[in-house]
């Protein structure tokens, strides 16, 4: 029974998951905020951050989307509609 439950679930979930469930509401905002073109610093600034605590989030928003760099991580979640 559970087998079947299991293979039945598996249909629906996508190898991939999406990266609009898997960013924290923080790193979205990190990644709303570069992509309106404010530097880590403006950005660590406006949300009562460290620079250190910037450069942590942007870390994770690149691996977690798959990027190279924040630059390609914007165009990601520009692409995936994780950010408008």
């Amino acid at each position: 029974m559970k087998t079947q439950i299991f293979e039945s679930a598996r249909r629906y979930i996508s190898k991939d998951v999406s990266a609009r469930t898997t960013l924290s509401l923080r790193e979205k905002q990190l990644l709303e905020l570069g992509a309106a073109g404010f530097s880590n610093k403006e950005i660590a600034s406006k949300l009562y951050l460290s620079i250190d605590t910037v450069d942590t989030h942007n870390r994770n928003i690149v691996r977690k989307l798959n990027a190279r760099n924040m630059k390609e991580a914007i165009a990601t979640g520009i692409r995936q509609k994780i950010i408008e």
